[in-house]
């Protein structure tokens, strides 16, 4: 298999740092061990096989190894999180990885996450269509589990600001409709759930869209998604 370019890791705080690695689509080791992609000798806060970084259904992914000291991400404008060791999280354009005195900032990743929205948003209307099409099979209680899934996807869905939240929301919303709903909790029929990229609180009132620019339209698409596979409200009497 080739190794394609998708971004680069830069070593920003630590014994490497100034140095740059390639982040590419077959997975990247960090770790003491000289079998790593990228070898931390030095550090012995860092386990010997400590985290992986790598490309899955489109979108970056940074998994704990399970570390004996923890990985921490910071995503931008966020506050860094410790990773729960085997449970992969989404990364970002100059997210922070830190480990032990480590840190690293991917960079790159701009024009292939965008990329990677629209591969999320080609799965997420798969889903959609799968959703539809089980409606009929779901009892009233199930249909209002997922009326309620969906209607606290599009809440979220009106909140993301730019590319990478939509990246994240949609993700997230992928794998809990697949494994609430159709059974597909194999992690290589879906997308990873992403525990590390906390949501906002939810306003009262959202306020309605404006503007014209590119993220107002994508956002309409996939909250245009959800509503047309709603189930039927049938408390409404029909006339």
């Amino acid at each position: 298999m080739n190794q394609s370019f998708i971004g680069k890791i830069i070593a920003v705080a630590g014994p490497l740092k100034g140095q740059e690695f390639t982040l590419g689509n077959q997975e990247t080791t960090i770790g003491r061990e000289t079998d790593n992609d990228i070898v931390i000798p030095q550090d012995r806060n860092v386990s010997r096989h400590h985290c992986r970084i790598f490309e899955h259904n489109k979108a970056i992914w940074i998994e704990d190894l399970g570390s004996s000291n923890g990985t921490l991400i910071t995503h931008p404008g966020l506050s860094p999180l410790r990773l729960t060791p085997r449970e992969p999280a989404i990364v970002f354009e100059n997210s922070l990885i830190q480990l032990g005195s480590n840190q690293f900032e991917i960079s790159g990743l701009s024009d292939y996450q965008h990329e990677a929205l629209g591969s999320v948003g080609f799965q997420f209307q798969e889903i959609m269509a799968d959703m539809c099409n089980l409606l009929p099979q779901l009892s009233s209680e199930q249909k209002e589990d997922y009326r309620a899934a969906l209607q606290e996807l599009e809440e979220h869905i009106r909140l993301a600001k730019s590319e990478q939240e939509l990246l994240s929301f949609i993700t997230r919303g992928i794998q809990k409709l697949s494994a609430a709903f159709l059974n597909a909790n194999d992690l290589n029929q879906t997308v990873f759930f992403d525990p590390s990229l906390a949501l906002p609180p939810l306003p009262d009132d959202l306020p309605e869209l404006e503007g014209e620019g590119w993220i107002d339209s994508i956002r309409n698409i996939f909250i245009t998604d959800i509503k047309r596979c709603l189930p039927p409200d049938e408390d409404k009497e029909t006339p």
